[in-house]
This record gives structure tokens, C-alpha cells and sequence, in this order.
């Protein structure tokens, strides 16, 4: 008999071939749709009418065109651009949800036909989309069987053409970069299992390797040398949840030069710890909240910790603890002595970020749809945020960056991933909306000079629920660049310096074959080997680290996978005496997201 392939609920299931460089092409295939709804989804956050059809020339989860039958009344070729759906053409007729339909579409240039049961229902012209890979796609129940794709061997030889001609231009961009070499490998079995760590300066003499340890009863950190040598290893029985459970970051926060830890492990306790020797410097007990989103009892918050200036002393020694279960911030002196406390009016995401934007040289907090001044009090709250609607049980800004994007001293510039609400570029200052794009569930952010051609940074913005994968390159003022999907497992990656000429990559790990750097139009310019990656991908991606660890200003990658780290340098030095990229970031003071700052040196080494 036929093979059937059945979606059998609601919702969204997409199955894609083929490459995209395929150009012209003719794709078949027989579906019996069995419902006639559909509910809401991430992806489609306004959906009732149940659709099952054939994509073609896919860009990505939010862009393609779509011959689908629709409802139980009518055939339809759309072009969808993210939440917009175009019908190009359609066709009105009955549809019997005991029999199967055979569609069938054909690209040729920019000519789109489409049949049905062997019969041209429409054709147009349409030049949005230009090449792409084929799929189907339904969000109800739907019987699937018979899919095919035909090319003439004129349209073989199209592909073929289009395929040799990017991989020309994609070998002579990788030619500009050095290539991955392991500078060292290390075994930190003895430590426990666990892919979390922070590098940073804990003693003088170099960068050494915290390792967030997977063992407790009790908890433990260890500090190792760049060469896995054993500097200190504590014990922190106070806490029940292995050290690889909480929320760490690193900062200079007693002048000396070197790093403290601040650490907070989610309903037991903040902690500041000596980075030199690991002993405790002072300790406080977890916030409490009380009625909060139905919540009828105090309970335990804090699950995220935070180095910041905002006393405007010459280095950041606050401390700052955010819960955003409850939408909550508490601020500390350096001894963990409270300061404030503020239940932001807005729900906020899962990171918060800190700019100084009025000057003051103390760092204001953006949290979610609002800024925070320095003692707790609300600046102001994105323009309209109040209606924004809660979609999938979330209405928050899941990641915020805020900083001088533009170059111009004079304006702040804050970006958004609102979820469903999409990408928003916000006026730092006011809280106006300048840009919004709705992109899908928008999730993370990276900022930094991915396209050192244009002015000021740019924003790589990753989607999560609904269009896993999907990645867009922002400009500072919002324009969008480029979008393109490496997986359809990932939301994003971090910014590393690699050529040291003044352009930053973009780190893809979320799978083996995503895995790599990335330039600002989305071409993958360094591969990592074959060996590397299975021993990396052998039991899920890795941990990462990015940052200048060699001391010559350029950034070096590690991961952590079986306990094993494995750091990789670049395969050439950089010319002594040159000028070199050497940004500014604050990622051990805030962790993600990430923010890249422009910044010059010689290269002295």
C-alpha cells in the first residue's frame, strides 16, 4: 500500500527538502485535509481557519510562499512575510474531507502555477523570493502521502550554478580569517560533569578557569590554572543546589584589581566570594515577595545576580538580584547590605541590562518594558507596552540590551525581544518606539560591529517558540539587514572578535551542524573539524566561553563537554605593532545578553 504520513492535532508541523539554492523547480503532493479549524499558535498568534499546503522558496519559518487548501471552501497561493499573510490567488470550491487532493506548483523565474487534481488553478508573477528550499506545511489534522519533486536537468544545472557561485564567494570571505586551532585541552573530570564555568583575573599573573561544579552535598567551585592546575577548591555548605545551578557573575568589586563572586543559588541564599582564595566575604539571605501573581504566601526570590554602578564610585560594586518569576529587583552595597527593592509595573523577562543614561556615572536598569533609575524609582515604560497582549502564557520582554548602538554619544539606544511582540528598537532616554518588526517570538540578542562597512552596531535577533532557529541582523537605527537559519533548534549566539580587524562573528553551538562562526550575512566563514565536533556533540552541545584569554586582544573560544575543556585560538598571530579590534564588554558583570562595544589598541604581543 501508500505510505500516509498523518498530522493528527492542531497547531503547526512543517517538513522541509531540499537546499536553499534550489531556484526553479515543480514540487507535488496529495493531501487529505480532515479539520476544518485550527487554534492560535506562537507562529500565528491570530489562527482559527485549519490550512495544509506546499511551501515553496522558503526563506525561513516566517517567509516563503504557500499553495494551501484553506478552510472547506477554497485553494489559496499566499506569500507570507512574517505575521502577513498575501493571497496572491485563490480558488473557490468545495472541499470533501473523505477524499485526498493532489496539488502541484511550479517555479519558474517569477512565475508561479498551481493545479489541482491536474488542473492549473492560477498563475501569477511574484519576484519576493527568488530561490529556497520546498516543504509542507498544516496546522490540522492532515493526511500526507505522495510527495515529490521534479527538476528538469535545465533547472539541475540552475541549481548547480547558483550553489557553485556561493561557495565561490563563501570560500573567498573565509579566506580573511584565521582558522580554529586547540591551544589547550583539558581533563576537569575530577571536578564533576558540569559545562559551566566563568574565566576571569582571580589571582594576578593571567586568566584562570572557575568551574561551577556539578556535585553537591555539599556544593563546591574550584579555580584552576590555564594548564587545569588546582589553585584553590571549596566547599559551600550553606547551599543544597550544586554550584552549577546558580546564578554567578565576576567584577572587581573591592578595587584591587582582581575578581569577587557574586553568586546566588535560587531560594537559599547571595553570596560574595573572595576570587583568590574562594572564601566567603559576606553573605545575605534571599528576598521574599509576598502576593504576586496569585500567589496567596511569601515565598523565596532571586534567580539571577548582577554587578552594577549605582552609587557612582570609580568601579561597580553593587549588587543587584532579579527575580523574574515575580518581576522583581533588590539592590545591594558591596557588603550585601539592602538598598532597595521595586516590583517593576511591567512583567520583565529572563535578563536585565544596565546602562548609565543620563550620565551621571551611575548605571540605570532596564528591565523588561521599564528603566529603573539608580535608587529604584521607574524613568520610564516602553510607549504602549500597557498593550501588549499575553500570548502563550508570556507578555514580557524576554531579553533587553540597552547602550550607545548608533556611535553618537548623544542618544541611547535600547533593544527589545519582546516575544511575540517582536523585535523593538527603543529610544533610551524617552521609551519611545522608534522600529518595531514582528519578527516571531524574538528571544535573545547579540550586539556588536557584524558589519563594520555600516555604521554604528548591529543586533542579531534569535527566535525561539514557534520559529525555532529563525535569526534577522538589525541595524542600530532598525533596519533589517539579513535573516537566515542555521538550525531550527537555537535562538542566537555571542560576538567573538576573531580576525581582530574589526568585524565580530557571530558563535553559533546549538547543534553540529550549525556549529560555527558566522559572519553579518549569514554565511558561516569558520568550520570547526570533524573530531572536535564529535567529541564536543557527543552528549548535547557544549558549554561556552568567548573572550580574550591568550592576552593578545583577539577573543579565543571554549567549551566544556564530558569533562573536558577545549580552548581554541586562532592558526596565525596577529602583526605585533598593528592596530587591533579590541571591544569593550561587561558580560562577566551582566552575563547575557551580550553587548560588544567598539574599542582600538596595538597589539603588543
Amino acid at each position: 500500500g501508500v505510505r500516509v504520513l498523518e498530522f493528527w492535532g492542531k497547531g503547526d508541523g512543517c517538513l522541509l527538502v531540499g537546499s536553499e539554492f534550489w531556484v526553479d523547480y515543480a514540487v507535488e503532493v496529495e493531501l487529505r485535509k480532515m479539520w476544518v479549524t485550527s487554534y492560535p499558535t506562537m507562529d500565528d498568534e491570530l489562527c482559527t481557519t485549519g490550512r495544509s499546503g506546499i511551501i515553496l522558496r522558503y526563506q525561513t519559518l516566517r517567509r516563503y510562499y504557500y499553495y494551501c487548501l484553506e478552510g472547506l471552501d477554497r485553494a489559496v497561493l499566499y506569500r507570507r512575510e512574517d505575521d502577513v499573510y498575501v493571497p496572491l490567488a485563490e480558488e473557490y470550491f468545495s472541499i470533501d474531507r473523505s477524499k485526498y487532493y493532489r496539488l502541484m506548483a511550479a517555479c519558474k523565474g517569477d512565475r508561479i502555477r498551481c493545479y489541482l487534481n491536474g488542473v492549473k488553478l492560477f498563475e501569477v508573477r511574484d519576484a519576493a523570493f527568488k530561490r529556497g528550499k520546498v516543504g509542507v506545511r498544516v496546522n490540522t489534522r492532515t493526511r500526507i502521502r505522495k510527495w515529490q519533486v521534479y527538476m528538469s536537468s535545465e533547472e539541475v544545472e540552475l541549481f548547480r550554478r547558483s550553489l557553485e557561485s556561493y561557495n565561490r564567494s563563501l570560500s573567498k570571505a573565509s579566506e580573511r580569517y584565521p582558522r580554529p586551532t586547540l591551544w589547550r585541552k583539558l581533563n576537569l573530570s575530577e571536578y564533576g560533569l558540569s559545562k559551566r564555568f566563568v574565566i576571569g583575573d582571580f589571582v594576578e599573573g593571567g586568566k584562570q578557569i572557575l568551574i561551577l561544579s556539578d556535585r553537591s552535598d555539599p556544593p563546591e567551585l574550584a579555580l584552576v590554572g590555564l594548564s587545569g592546575d588546582l589553585i584553590w577548591r571549596r566547599e559551600y555548605p550553606k547551599f543544597k543546589r550544586p554550584a552549577s545551578s546558580w546564578d554567578v557573575k565576576i567584577g572587581d568589586v573591592d578595587g584591587d584589581g582582581l575578581h569577587e563572586i557574586a553568586a546566588i543559588s535560587s531560594g537559599e541564599g547571595l553570596v560574595l566570594i573572595d576570587g583568590a582564595t574562594g572564601d566567603l566575604i559576606s553573605e545575605a539571605e534571599v528576598p521574599e515577595v509576598s502576593v504576586y501573581a496569585g500567589s496567596s504566601h511569601k515565598q523565596p526570590a532571586g534567580k539571577r545576580v548582577y554587578i552594577c554602578n549605582l552609587d557612582g564610585w570609580s568601579l561597580p560594586r553593587d549588587i543587584v538580584v532579579f527575580d523574574d518569576d515575580v518581576s522583581g529587583l533588590w539592590a545591594y552595597d558591596e557588603n550585601l547590605d539592602p538598598l532597595w527593592s521595586v516590583i517593576v509595573s511591567e512583567p520583565t523577562g529572563h535578563h536585565v541590562s544596565f546602562w548609565d543614561v543620563d550620565d551621571d556615572g551611575r548605571e540605570e536598569i532596564l528591565a523588561g518594558y521599564c528603566l529603573i533609575d539608580h535608587d529604584g524609582s521607574t524613568i520610564w515604560q516602553v510607549e504602549g507596552s500597557e498593550y501588549f497582549e499575553m500570548i502563550g502564557g508570556g507578555r514580557h520582554a524576554d531579553c533587553v540590551a540597552i547602550g550607545d548602538f548608533s556611535g553618537d554619544p548623544e542618544t541611547v539606544e535600547a533593544a527589545l525581544a519582546g516575544g511575540n511582540e517582536g523585535f523593538l528598537l527603543v529610544d533610551g532616554k524617552s521609551g519611545k518606539v522608534l522600529r518595531r518588526h514582528r519578527v516571531g517570538h524574538a528571544q535573545c540578542l547579540s550586539v556588536g560591529n557584524y558589519r563594520p562597512d555600516l555604521s554604528g552596531l548591529q543586533i542579531w535577533v534569535g527566535n525561539r517558540w514557534g520559529n525555532f532557529g529563525t535569526l534577522n541582523l538589525f541595524n542600530w537605527n532598525g533596519d533589517r539587514l539579513c535573516m537566515f537559519e542555521p538550525d531550527n533548534i537555537g535562538q542566537g549566539g555571542l560576538p567573538v572578535n576573531w580576525s581582530g580587524r574589526g568585524d565580530e562573528l557571530l558563535l553559533i553551538t546549538s547543534s553540529r551542524r550549525a556549529a560555527g562562526l558566522y559572519d553579518g550575512h549569514g554565511r558561516k566563514v569558520v568550520a570547526f573539524q570533524s573530531e572536535l565536533l564529535d567529541a564536543l556533540y557527543a552528549s548535547g552541545a557544549p558549554g561556552v566561553f568567548v573572550g580574550d584569554v591568550v592576552n593578545d586582544r583577539r577573543d579565543e573560544m571554549v567549551f566544556a563537554a564530558n569533562g573536558t575543556m577545549y580552548i581554541l585560538t586562532q592558526d596565525r598571530p596577529y602583526p605585533k605593532g598593528e592596530r587591533i579590534y579590541s571591544p569593550r564588554r561587561t558580560t562577566e558583570r551582566f552575563g547575557h545578553p551580550i553587548v560588544s562595544l567598539p574599542g582600538w589598541a596595538v597589539n603588543e604581543v
